[in-house]
C-alpha cells in the first residue's frame, strides 16, 4: 500500500490526533495517534517516525514505527525495519525482521476477533503503594503533683536539734539557752566562747583600780 493512493487517508508527520478514527478506507499514519483505530476491512500501516498509543483493528496491519496497543487483525500483521510493538497480537499471520522488537504475546487463535465497543488504550497498571497510617498514641494525663513531708530514716539524726538538758547543765548553760535551735557541737563551741569572753572581762575588771584608791596610797 502506497501512501496517496485512491482511497487511503494519510496522517502526515506533523498531525497530532487524540480519539477513534474508524472507516473502511486504508490509513497511513506518520505522525501521532492515541485513541483507537477501526478500519476492520482495511489496510493499515504505521510510518517509521510514527508514533502510535492505540487499540488497532484492520485487515492487513504493518507496522515500522512504535506502536503501544492490542493489534487486531483479520489477514497478517507484520513488523519491519525498527518497528517496537508493546502489545499482543491477534492474527492469522505474523511476521517480523530482525531489527523488529516486540514485547507481547501472538495469538492467531483470536484472529480476526473484534475490538470491544470500550476499547482504550492500555495502560501500565501502577501498583498501588500502601503508605502506613501513624495512629496517634494516646498520653496518660499526669498525676497531680503531691508533696508530702520527708521523714528521717531509722537511725538518721536531724540537723538541727537542741540539746539534752544533761548536756547544758554540764556545759553551766541552762536548758532555755539560745543556742538549743544550733547542733549540739556548734552551740557548745559558742557557750565555750561566752565562758571565755566572761571570764576575761572579770580578770581585767580585777587588774583595774579605782582611781581614788590609787590616790590615797600616794598620800
Amino acid at each position: 500500500m502506497n501512501p496517496g493512493e485512491s482511497g487511503t487517508t494519510v496522517l502526515g508527520r506533523t498531525t497530532k490526533f487524540r480519539g477513534e478514527f474508524s472507516g473502511t478506507e486504508n490509513m497511513v499514519v506518520e505522525g501521532d495517534f492515541e485513541g483507537v483505530i477501526r478500519n476492520p476491512g482495511a489496510n493499515i500501516t504505521v510510518g517509521p517516525q510514527a508514533r502510535v498509543r492505540a487499540a488497532i483493528a484492520g485487515r492487513d496491519v504493518v507496522i515500522y514505527g512504535k506502536v503501544e496497543g492490542q493489534i487486531h487483525a483479520t489477514g497478517s500483521v507484520s513488523l519491519r525495519g525498527d518497528a517496537n510493538v508493546v502489545g499482543d497480537v491477534l492474527g492469522t499471520r505474523f511476521s517480523m525482521e530482525e531489527n523488529s522488537m516486540l514485547r507481547g504475546r501472538v495469538d492467531p487463535s483470536r484472529a480476526g476477533e473484534p475490538l470491544p465497543s470500550s476499547a482504550s488504550v492500555p495502560v501500565a497498571a501502577v501498583p498501588a503503594r500502601h503508605m502506613p497510617v501513624h495512629k496517634p498514641r494516646s498520653v496518660p494525663a499526669p498525676e497531680p503533683l503531691v508533696l508530702r513531708p520527708v521523714e528521717p530514716s531509722a537511725g538518721e539524726q536531724p540537723l538541727f536539734v537542741t540539746p539534752p538538758a544533761e548536756t547544758s547543765a554540764s556545759l553551766g548553760q541552762t536548758p532555755s539557752s539560745g543556742y538549743g535551735h544550733l547542733p549540739a557541737g556548734l552551740a557548745a563551741a559558742l557557750r565555750k566562747l561566752d565562758s571565755t569572753a566572761s571570764t576575761g572581762d572579770t580578770e581585767h575588771s580585777k587588774g583595774q583600780q579605782d582611781p581614788s584608791e590609787v590616790a590615797e596610797s600616794k598620800a
